[in-house]
């Protein structure tokens, strides 16, 4: 697995006397970061988890869960390492810095470690610090800025802090094969077609600029259907097909994201003015009435209810991110006890993580299998 990867690239580069120690900084905090990024997602979806941190399979495969927040921990430890390791400057494969404006952002940075740092302050709750790691990025102009709604996901956006580049010629964005709805018959793709919700439909704000531009619609005898249309390039489309002729990459972390980041910072420590200054960056691009000039005097917990919807609708259909955010701010009984059965589902709390593949479990007799399953 890509964990195992990263360590065995530890080991590899800790013991190699081939490359140069310029070259070992920067692939160590590639893969400390990588880790990093990894173990997020992998705590988030399960919870507790092991956590290997060498290659010999005789100790990996014993190892048992370790608690959340150890792990959150560990997440950490390798995003502070990845930064003091980490260019502030996006390299090309030589290591060698892009002339301003010809950046490729498809390797992690210094500021993407910084991002990711943000990210796991604001979710252990240490305000300060994510305040402070999201003012890092923000106030870097050089390389970071907003851009209109049409262009975010542009391959080398400026809003882009990381991106991740299709890795097959031809292919277009993963999202993008995912999300657009085409005419072709389901057996014709390699996706399975999913579409939004009313409920997420339902979000929107009247007048909200990302309901036109990031949701199509496609419509087939019987029903129209309605998807995520930030990335416009689908499996179908022939633009999608020429090698070299690609205009997006998928978007892993962006500017938007510290903006909301900072704004519920601030907000949690009772800065209701710079959260609410922050929160209006993102609504005036969406063309949407600023906090500022309709509620100005907003209590704290309608600010964090508005920011935390805020991010539903920004960042929808984005790594999850609307998932999590209602798990770690406690609202994901309240919600999916609403949502599930308007889809013929039940939900039970101990729906929120995921189980254990019953092959791990054979495996490794110290793991134990995930509540509710």
């Amino acid at each position: 697995n890509y964990i195992f990867k990263c360590n065995a690239a530890f080991e590899g580069l800790n013991n190699n006397d081939k490359i140069t120690p310029a070259v070992r900084k920067q692939l160590l905090g590639e893969v400390y970061f990588l880790r990093g990024w990894l173990f997020f997602y992998l705590s988030n979806l399960y919870g507790d988890v092991p956590l290997p941190v060498g290659t010999d399979p005789e100790v990996n495969r014993l190892l048992p869960r370790s608690s959340r927040q150890e792990v959150m921990l560990f997440i950490i430890e390798n995003l502070e390492q990845a930064q003091e390791l980490l260019s502030p400057d996006f390299v090309n494969a030589q290591l060698i810095p892009y002339s301003p404006g010809t950046e490729e952002r498809t390797r992690p940075t210094k500021w993407a470690a910084k991002a990711m740092l943000a990210r796991m302050y604001l979710y252990t709750e240490q305000w300060a610090k994510a305040e402070a790691e999201a003012n890092t990025i923000i106030d870097n102009g050089a390389l970071f800025g907003m851009v209109p709604l049409n262009e975010i996901f542009l391959k080398n956006s400026t809003e882009a802090i990381w991106q991740l580049q299709p890795v097959f010629a031809g292919w277009n964005t993963a999202e993008a094969r995912r999300f657009k709805l085409s005419a072709f018959p389901e057996g014709l793709s390699m996706e399975k077609q999913v579409y939004l919700s009313q409920f997420m439909l339902d979000a929107f704000e009247a007048g909200d600029q990302r309901r036109s531009q990031w949701v199509d619609s496609f419509t087939d005898a019987n029903n129209t259907y309605y998807f995520p249309a930030k990335y416009k390039v689908g499996e179908f489309d022939g633009a999608a097909t020429s090698a070299g002729s690609l205009t997006e990459y998928s978007m892993a972390l962006r500017l938007s994201e510290q903006y909301l980041i900072r704004a519920e910072a601030r907000a949690r420590q009772n800065n209701l003015t710079g959260a609410i200054a922050d929160l209006d960056i993102i609504r005036q691009r969406a063309e949407l009435p600023l906090i500022a000039e309709t509620n100005p005097g907003i209590s704290q917990d309608n600010l964090l209810t508005a920011i935390l919807h805020e991010r539903q609708v920004e960042l929808f259909t984005e790594w999850g991110h609307r998932w999590f955010d209602l798990k770690r701010v406690g609202k994901v009984d309240e919600v999916m006890s609403v949502v599930t059965p308007l889809k013929g589902g039940s939900w039970q709390t101990t729906d929120q993580l995921m189980p254990v593949p019953y092959d791990e479990l054979l495996y490794n007799p110290k793991l134990v299998q995930t509540p509710g399953y």
